[in-house]
């Protein structure tokens, strides 16, 4: 057995020795098939490590179902079969992969132009709330910007300018009633939670 030439094997009589266990048939098997097939399957895939990972799924699917082979025409025939079976599912693997990165793609696209939108309107509105702050009388704009920048309590703020707990609320209270009328809403809301 160890002495035979595996080479002058027809096709069939490589597969006849494949359903009795012959691993040097398998071997023949590879090496008359696995060039002419690497090459069929280039001209599909530009891809040699998905071809080889390709084909070696073809040789091992072949060699675990060896004894439940049913090869109508040709050996050659039932592996390039295999081949573009196996191509198929890659190329269709490939095109649902790109879908879903473009789509991935598009919604992080979509994330950052609302995220810059954000920032944009988020810049706009912090310079309208700056400018209406500042246009308050100077003592008003002091005590309101302790208040709500400095997040310091009305005591803190009275104690601090040397005025009265009252002083100091009429004034914020002021403050946000002049605000009120020359903000948008939100702006205004913002400061009213600060």
């Amino acid at each position: 057995m160890a002495d035979r030439n595996y080479k002058v094997y027809s096709d069939i009589e490589i597969v006849a020795l494949l359903r009795d266990n012959d691993e040097r048939a398998f071997k023949e098997v590879y090496e008359r098939y696995y060039p002419v097939l690497h090459i069929h399957a280039f001209k599909k895939i530009d891809n040699n490590e998905a071809i080889k990972d390709l084909l070696q799924d073809v040789f091992v699917s072949f060699w675990k179902n060896r004894d439940q082979l049913t090869i109508s025409h040709s050996l050659s025939a039932y592996l390039y079969a295999a081949v573009r079976y196996k191509i198929s599912n890659y190329i269709l693997q490939q095109q649902t992969a790109n879908k879903y990165l473009d789509s991935l793609q598009g919604y992080i696209d979509q994330q950052d132009s609302i995220q810059t939108d954000f920032l944009v309107r988020h810049k706009e509105l912090n310079q309208i709330i700056e400018a209406e702050i500042n246009a308050l009388p100077p003592a008003m704009r002091k005590i309101f910007i302790l208040s709500r920048f400095e997040n310091l309590s009305h005591k803190e703020i009275a104690s601090t300018l040397s005025l009265s707990d009252q002083t100091v609320r009429t004034q914020i209270k002021n403050a946000l009633r002049i605000l009120r009328k020359k903000l948008p809403l939100v702006a205004y809301l913002f400061l009213l939670v600060r």
